[in-house]
Formats: C-alpha cells, sequence, structure tokens
C-alpha cells in the first residue's frame, strides 16, 4: 500500500514524499540495496518510535567511513543553518518541561524528553561533543570567495553562508533532514496536546496556586509549539 503524500514532514525538492505500510519483516537493507541499483532512494523511519530513527542516526553517523570531512560539515550546520541553531536552542527549553523536574507530570512529555535527549546525544556525536554537552558551536570560518574578487571586507556575507550551507547539505545528504523533521513534529504534536491539557485543567482547578502551575505549563508548551509551528512549515 502505497500514497503520496500532499504534505508532510520530509519535503524536500526533487524528492517524492510518501507512506509504504508493508508486511511484517520486509528485510529493509536488502530491499533498499535492490532499488538504490535502480535510481531510488527510501528513508525508512519507525513511525511509532522517532527516538529509534534519531538514535539509528547517530549510530550511522558515528561510523561514517569519512567522518572528519562530514563533522565539518556539522560544524558548518549547526553555526550557520537557521533551523539547525533554533532546533538545538530548544533543546535546554525541553529538558525543564521533562517530568520530574517539577510537580506536574504528564505522560506525553516523556516522549519529548526522549527525543530533546536523542537530539542532543546526536548533535554531541557528530560534532565531536563530550555527552552531555550541547554548547553552541562556534561560528565556522566562511569559505574563501572564489568566484569573484573583491577588496577586503566588502565580500557579500550572505552569499558565502549560502555557499558554506550548500555544500555542508550535499556532503550530508538528506536523512538527517527526514530524521530530525519527523522527530520534531511528534514534540509539536505532544506538546500541542499538553498545552491543550493543561489549559483545561487550570479552568476547572479551584486552588489558584496549582492553576497558575497549570496555566504555566501551558505557556511553555504553547511557546515550543509557536516556535516549531514556524520552522517545521517553512
Amino acid at each position: 500500500d502505497v500514497k503520496v503524500l500532499a504534505e508532510h514532514a520530509a519535503k524536500i525538492p526533487g524528492q517524492v514524499p510518501l507512506r509504504i505500510v508493508t508486511t511484517q519483516g520486509v528485510d529493509w537493507p536488502t530491499q533498499l540495496a535492490a532499488l538504490r541499483t535502480r535510481g531510488l532512494d527510501l528513508e525508512v523511519l519507525h513511525a511509532d518510535d522517532p527516538v529509534r530513527n534519531l538514535d539509528d542516526l547517530r549510530r550511522s553517523e558515528a561510523v561514517e567511513s569519512k567522518a572528519e570531512v562530514r563533522r565539518e560539515a556539522w560544524r558548518q550546520m549547526a553555526a550557520l543553518d537557521g533551523e539547525s541553531k533554533a532546533l538545538r536552542a530548544l533543546l535546554p527549553r525541553l529538558q525543564r518541561l521533562a517530568p520530574g523536574r517539577g510537580e506536574l507530570q504528564d505522560p506525553r512529555l516523556q516522549d519529548v524528553a526522549r527525543i530533546a535527549a536523542a537530539e542532543m546525544a546526536f548533535w554531541n556525536t557528530v560534532l565531536g561533543q563530550a555527552p552531555g554537552v550541547d554548547e553552541p558551536a562556534a561560528p565556522a570560518p566562511l569559505p574563501a570567495a572564489t568566484a569573484m574578487r573583491v577588496a577586503p571586507g566588502q565580500a557579500d556575507e550572505s552569499s558565502l553562508v549560502a555557499t558554506a550551507l550548500n555544500g555542508a547539505r550535499l556532503q550530508l545528504g538528506p536523512r538527517r533532514w527526514i530524521v530530525a523533521r519527523t522527530a520534531w513534529n511528534h514534540v509539536r504534536t505532544q506538546c500541542r496536546a499538553v498545552a491543550e491539557h493543561a489549559t483545561s485543567v487550570a479552568a476547572r482547578t479551584r486552588d489558584e496556586q496549582i492553576a497558575a502551575r497549570y496555566r504555566d505549563l501551558a505557556a511553555q508548551c504553547d511557546a515550543v509549539v509557536r516556535e516549531l509551528d514556524a520552522l517545521l512549515t517553512k
């Protein structure tokens, strides 16, 4: 059963987003190898486990044969790519929402916390950082301007940034983009549900202190949803 999706988190120019439903037990490595010989490249994700997808991606990057070349490309993405920077900036906020950090609990935030932890582990791996460290990457050096000669200090920086990012994206391929957007779309769904539930509870709660905490949780989740709406709809 194959369906073309009109809207999908993994929309990439030149690619057709599909949802493929198969029987269990498909030997995907063999199938994908056969499909690639025909010019068809698929990314197979676990639909019910975004964390597993992120972990699979992290492990494959850790053993990539051209690790240093790719690591430099990841540094460029972390320093220059607006979406990557914005998503990484959300990680500390998602950690603060994790169950156990406060008095209010919601099982859906467990999914959010697991994805945040997997995202942080991914970036630590590809940037060569120690586990648990998620400091913003230092700005990567821009490539030398070779297409045109300009006076010192007059280079078109936006053009250089675009060149650097295009090179990094070509080096890395679309897999990260697909996996990350699928995971962050799940974060958005869960945070939206938590915000709606917390708002409803706050409206029914007579204890003003408890109601205030639920309103605060709703506001935090709403803020995450708004930021992801802006990022994931581009």
